[in-house]
C-alpha cells in the first residue's frame, strides 16, 4: 500500500511541474531520483539502511510515477486540441446523438453539430459535439 501511495504521489508531482517546466526536464528528474534510489538500495544492505540513506532508497516508486507521467508529457497524449466553434451567427444544422431523461421541464442532449468547410481549407470539416439542455 505505501509503494502504490509513493506511485500516486510521484505522478501527482510531475503532472503539475509539467505544467510549469518542459516535460524532458522532469523526465531528467525523475530518472535521477530513480538512479538514486535504486543505487542506494543495492549497495546499502537493508539492516544497515538508516535515516537519510532508507529515506531515499524508498523513493524508487515516487520516481516511477512521475516517470511515466513525464513519458506520457513527452508523447502528448494527453488529447486532441481544441475544435474551433463553428464560424459565423447560426443558424447551424445538427443532429441529435443522444437524449436523457427528462429533468422537469428540460432534457439533457448530446448535439453534433455539422460543420461546413472554410473557404480555401483543405480536408473534410471536423464536426463539433456540444452538450445542450432542451425544453421538453
Amino acid at each position: 500500500m505505501a509503494a502504490a501511495v509513493r506511485l500516486a504521489i510521484g505522478a501527482a508531482a510531475a503532472a503539475l511541474l509539467g505544467e510549469l517546466v518542459p516535460p524532458s526536464l522532469v523526465l531528467a528528474a525523475a530518472s535521477l531520483l530513480g538512479v538514486l534510489a535504486g543505487s542506494l538500495r543495492a549497495r546499502t544492505p537493508a539492516p544497515s539502511r538508516v535515516g537519510w540513506t532508507d529515506r531515499i532508497s524508498r523513493l524508487g516508486p515516487v520516481a516511477l510515477g512521475a516517470g511515466l507521467v513525464a513519458i506520457r508529457l513527452l508523447l502528448n497524449l494527453a488529447g486532441a486540441p481544441p475544435i474551433a466553434p463553428a464560424l459565423g451567427t447560426g443558424p447551424w444544422a445538427a443532429v441529435v446523438e443522444s437524449v436523457g431523461s427528462a429533468n422537469g421541464s428540460t432534457r439533457p442532449a448530446v448535439l453534433d453539430i455539422l460543420a461546413t468547410a472554410p473557404p480555401g481549407s483543405a480536408g473534410p470539416p471536423a464536426d463539433v459535439r456540444v452538450a445542450a439542455t432542451l425544453p421538453w
